[in-house]
């Protein structure tokens, strides 16, 4: 199950995915992955490296940026919606 974490910074709210092993924001997502199981598709949210071999996973799994464009996708969200909200938010 995904975990979200949101924080302050200078007033601003920051979301962060934690990892389900060791419950710290993944703050690079090239550093993340989404593992899952081929028997129940239940999805791990985990660093790469300690955390992934610490929660022994063996099944299949994307990296975690690929798996947030897949979310964003099937959530009807094109890349140029993405790229006007940053624009927007420059402007705030």
């Amino acid at each position: 199950m995904i975990q979200i974490r949101i924080s302050q910074n200078d007033g601003l709210a920051e979301h962060h995915i934690v990892c389900d092993v060791c419950g710290r924001p993944i703050e690079d997502a090239r550093y993340g992955m989404a593992a899952y199981s081929r028997e129940t598709l239940e999805v791990r949210h985990l660093h790469k490296g300690p955390c992934d071999k610490a929660a022994g996973h063996q099944g299949p799994w994307v990296e975690l940026r690929d798996h947030l464009m897949y979310l964003l996708n099937n959530t009807g969200t094109s890349g140029a919606m993405v790229e006007e909200r940053k624009r927007l938010e420059q402007l705030e």
